[in-house]
């Protein structure tokens, strides 16, 4: 579809954009069901994260990083299909020393924010 072609842009603002896209979009459904039919655009939506942080643009990181905070507090269950991948790639940049202090600590933050969204997805951090 056109999201996951946009994820898959050069240029680093059509991605963010298009992330931005994705995030409201699913966050707008009301049907879980419907939430679920996102669920394989996740991984481009991380390749935009590791694009970022690995161009050095960090401030670009740091919008993705918010967004998927702001995905993890509305639905946590939407990373419930790539959540081991998406658990590994926040505790990496957390742990990564060479990064500014406001980037691993929203990668924190999203970890934080999925394992209190205990309600909403028991067990879901559990699993790992």
């Amino acid at each position: 579809g056109i999201l996951g072609q946009c994820l898959q842009a050069a240029d680093m603002e059509v991605k963010l954009a298009s992330l931005r896209a994705c995030c409201a979009f699913v966050d707008s459904l009301e049907n879980q069901h419907d939430r679920a039919k996102f669920q394989d655009l996740l991984p481009a939506m991380l390749q935009t994260l590791g694009g970022a942080l690995q161009g050095g643009d960090e401030a670009s990181a740091q919008d993705a990083l918010s967004m998927f905070v702001e995905l993890a507090g509305s639905d946590p269950r939407f990373v419930r299909k790539h959540l081991a991948h998406v658990v590994d790639a926040m505790m990496t940049i957390a742990e990564h020393n060479d990064l500014e202090d406001g980037t691993r600590h929203l990668a924190t933050e999203f970890l934080v924010t999925l394992t209190e969204a205990r309600d909403r997805a028991p067990g879901m951090m559990r699993k790992l």
